[in-house]
């Protein structure tokens, strides 16, 4: 408070002025200094439905995307959508809009409910979508009926589970939850000519159509352009010239030094030429995931007789009377007992892995290392035997190795950090006392 009476007359009136002044003055609106850190697509004002970002770590090969949704009600941060019937409201920054068609814009759409309504058109403007939908419909059919016969004919032969097997131990090692990457599919090549000869046997599409380009000539009968002919492989892939002993389940028929010997057309369970089924990669990779997974736990035996199982064809090729197949888990005590079956012994077998990085000798000198200086840590124990053999070791197999002959590397001091009044001069901290 200013005390006017203290001040000289020439200055009141520059004192009342200023005071009339700063009454005068409002307070300036405060600002935001910061823009928006995530993009915000203008479309998700208008969307009727959205993509959902997973806000999780997840497992390889998962969609970062669930959805679509129907959008409820907005706001300018958040949105409200409909997720299996239950409002869930979540921030702008994961969602992205979807952009359906008006026929096809259902909350949830269901994939194969979609399929089944869409109109399939052949004409050659809709020649893709028509692909994409009947791969759609019958991808899931083809599958499961590979995968059923590619067991029945592996529960038949025990000979063939059993390099099955060892297949697996030695792509995916013990770890029966590892999920399978795209190596490890590659690295299955038994399992491959398995596949390949159950194709031959029992192909999933037993009968395609071609139509014919210009009058051929097939044992002197005449076939007419525009004639449609009906490929039987099930048949094709019975030729005893190209397959001996076509009916003998057999999958070294396909093994490397063996599958350069079949014709080029002689074997053909997806079709061939530029009209073949464009997702066979896709089927295969599928079927020997899941036949993997199968048999990394599991044995199979299966209790009916080819003589007793007969293909009916259809669309597909199917069993009838259904296929039956016993599976017990693999275990120690069920390998144990079906090798002393097998050979009259449980010894086990050479293991297969990487070499031992030390030799006796080498353990030797660790030891004796340790004992001359009992207060190294194992990484100065492997500094040693480096400059003294050239072999290099991680502190945890030098530990490892000590543990062995009873003695225990001092492992390496952990300095805490100071105080901060223990970091000043000793000077400092005499002066203070």
């Amino acid at each position: 408070m200013i005390d006017v009476s203290d001040i000289p007359p020439c200055d009141i009136e520059f004192i009342t002025d200023l005071r009339h002044r700063m009454q005068q003055l409002n307070p300036v609106a405060t600002s935001a200094h910061c823009t928006d850190r995530f993009y915000i697509h203008p479309s998700l004002k208008s969307s009727s439905h959205i993509f959902l970002k997973v806000d999780r770590v997840q497992p390889p090969l998962r969609q970062p995307y669930t959805g679509p949704h129907k959008v409820l009600c907005r706001t300018d941060k958040t949105i409200t959508v409909d997720i299996n019937g239950r409002k869930t409201t979540v921030s702008l920054d994961r969602v992205k809009p979807a952009h359906l068609l008006p026929e096809t814009a259902l909350s949830p759409p269901p994939v194969i409910k979609n399929l089944k309504s869409t109109n399939v058109n052949t004409s050659k403007n809709d020649e893709p979508p028509t692909y994409v939908t009947r791969s759609g419909r019958r991808g899931h059919e083809t599958v499961s009926a590979a995968i059923a016969w590619a067991l029945y004919l592996i529960g038949l032969h025990s000979d063939v589970q059993t390099k099955l097997h060892e297949e697996m131990d030695k792509v995916f090692g013990e770890d029966t939850e590892q999920p399978a990457s795209e190596r490890n599919l590659s690295d299955l090549q038994y399992l491959d000519c398995v596949l390949k000869e159950t194709n031959r046997l029992y192909p999933t599409a037993p009968v395609f159509g071609r139509e014919i380009q210009e009058d051929t000539n097939i044992s002197g009968h005449i076939i007419p352009k525009g004639t449609t002919c009906a490929v039987v492989t099930y048949f094709l892939h019975r030729d005893e010239e190209v397959f001996p002993d076509a009916e003998i389940f057999d999958p070294e028929r396909f093994s490397l030094e063996n599958c350069i010997k079949i014709p080029e057309y002689a074997y053909i369970p997806f079709s061939a030429g530029p009209r073949n089924c464009i997702g066979q990669r896709f089927a295969m990779m599928e079927i020997k995931v899941i036949i993997s997974s199968i048999l990394r736990n599991f044995s199979i035996e299966s209790l009916d007789t080819r003589d007793e199982v007969k293909p009916f064809i259809f669309i597909t090729l199917h069993p009838s009377p259904p296929i039956r197949i016993r599976i017990r888990p693999r275990g120690v005590v069920c390998n144990l007992w079906k090798q002393f079956q097998d050979t009259g012994s449980i010894e086990r077998k050479p293991e297969q892995g990487r070499s031992r990085a030390t030799t006796a000798t080498k353990d030797c000198y660790l030891s004796i290392i340790a004992r001359r200086n009992k207060g190294a840590t194992a990484s100065q124990v492997s500094r040693d035997l480096y400059a003294a053999t050239g072999t290099r070791l991680s502190r945890v197999t030098v530990s490892k190795r000590l543990h062995e002959t009873g003695l225990f590397a001092r492992r390496p001091a952990v300095l805490r950090p100071a105080h901060f009044y223990q970091q000043e001069s000793p000077f400092s901290m005499v002066q203070r006392a």
